[in-house]
C-alpha cells in the first residue's frame, strides 16, 4: 500500500544559493505532449513501473488535470502536481534518484503552497528511506489520503490471459455474470485512434453517468465526475500515447460504456471503466472483454486496475481477480 506525507516548513532550513539546490522545472502543457514531455514521463515510469505499475506515462496528465510540472535535479527527477480535488494543495512524487533531489525542490517553493505539499505514492519499499532523508530538514507527518484512487484501497491486477479465457471452477461466477451480459449488449467498437466525430457522443455519456452518481454521492461536484474523463479522452486522442478504447452502444446507438487503457511493456493500465446502471454485472464484463481483447492482440499479460476510493469499488475489483491472482 502506498503512503502519504505532509512536509510542513516549521523546521525549514535558510534556502541556499548553492549549484545543488538549483532545479529545472518543465510544464507539461495541459492540451498535448510534445514528444519532450513525453519522454520525461516515459523514461519516469520506464524506472518506477516496477514499483508502482499504475504510473505509465498517461497517468499523470490525468491526476495532474490542474497543472502538472517535471522537476529535474542533478542526483534526482519527478512529477510535480496539483492535486485535482483540494484547491492549493501540491503533490510530489517519488523520485529516480536520490530523495534529497525533493528537500532541494522544497527549499525552492516560494510561496508555499496554501493547502501543503503531499509526498504521493510512494511504495513500501521506499517509505523509511524517503521519510528519514526527508525529516532531516523537514516535518514529516504521514497522513491518509481520501479522495484519490490510492488512498485507502490497494492496487488490484488481473492476469489477461486468465481472466480472458476464464477456465475452471473458480472463474464459474465471472462465466455467468459474462453470459448474462453478452445477451444485452447490442455493439462493441474497439479503437486504438479516436475519431473526433465521436466527442459530443462521448460527451454526453459521461454526463449521462455523472448525473447518475451526483445524485448519489455528497461532497463531489459535478465537474469532479467529469472532468477527469474528458482529460482521459484527450489523452487517448494524442498520437505519442499507445492507448486502446472500447465502447459498448446499445440498440439505440447511445453509448452504455465505455473502458480506456494505456499500454507499455507488457502492462495495460485501466484509466476508465465507465457504465450506464442499466444491466447488472456491465462493468466486470467490459474488463473481461478487455482481456479478451488484450490476450487476442498479444499486447499485454497484467491488467492493472489501479486502487479505490471506496470499499464498494475495492470489493468489486477484488472479486474480478481468481483466487490465483490475489496479492492482499
Amino acid at each position: 500500500m502506498a503512503a502519504e506525507f505532509i512536509a510542513s516548513r516549521s523546521s525549514i532550513l535558510p534556502v541556499q544559493t548553492s549549484e545543488k539546490n538549483t532545479v529545472a522545472q518543465f510544464a507539461l502543457r495541459h492540451t498535448a505532449f510534445s514528444n519532450y514531455s513525453l519522454q520525461w514521463l516515459t523514461n519516469y515510469s520506464k524506472e518506477r513501473v516496477h514499483l508502482d505499475n499504475y504510473v505509465l506515462p498517461g497517468y499523470f496528465p490525468i491526476i495532474g488535470r490542474k497543472g502538472l510540472y517535471f522537476v529535474n535535479k542533478r542526483d534526482g527527477y519527478f512529477p510535480v502536481c496539483y492535486h485535482p480535488n483540494l484547491s492549493g494543495r501540491l503533490l510530489i512524487f517519488p523520485p529516480v534518484g536520490s530523495a534529497h533531489s525533493i528537500s532541494d525542490y522544497l527549499h525552492t517553493l516560494n510561496p508555499w503552497p496554501e493547502n501543503g505539499v503531499q509526498l504521493a505514492r510512494i511504495p513500501v519499499a521506499e517509505q523509511e528511506s524517503i521519510f528519514y532523508t526527508l525529516a532531516r530538514e523537514w516535518d514529516i507527518i504521514p497522513i491518509q489520503e481520501s479522495i484519490l484512487d490510492w488512498g485507502r484501497y490497494p492496487v488490484r491486477s488481473l492476469k489477461v490471459e486468465e481472466m480472458a479465457l476464464r477456465e475452471g471452477k473458480q472463474f464459474i461466477n465471472h462465466r455467468r455474470k459474462y453470459n448474462y451480459v453478452s445477451k444485452r449488449i447490442k455493439g462493441l467498437e474497439i479503437t486504438e485512434s479516436w475519431d473526433s466525430g465521436k466527442d459530443e457522443k462521448f460527451e454526453k455519456f459521461i454526463y449521462r453517468w455523472a448525473q447518475q452518481k451526483y445524485v448519489h454521492n455528497e461532497g463531489f461536484s459535478l465537474d469532479d465526475y467529469v472532468s477527469p474523463y474528458l482529460k482521459i479522452l484527450s489523452i487517448h486522442s494524442n498520437p505519442n500515447i499507445r492507448s486502446v478504447c472500447l465502447l459498448f452502444e446499445n440498440s439505440l446507438d447511445e453509448i452504455t460504456g465505455a473502458v480506456i487503457i494505456e499500454v507499455s511493456d507488457g502492462i495495460a493500465s485501466t484509466y476508465m471503466n465507465v457504465a450506464i446502471d442499466e444491466i447488472s454485472h456491465f462493468p466486470g464484463y467490459m474488463l473481461m472483454k478487455t482481456c479478451e481483447f488484450l490476450h487476442a492482440s498479444n499486447l499485454a499479460k497484467v491488467l492493472c486496475l489501479g486502487g479505490s476510493e471506496q470499499a464498494g469499488l475495492d470489493k468489486f475489483k477484488s472479486d474480478l481477480q481468481s483466487y490465483s491472482d490475489r496479492t492482499d
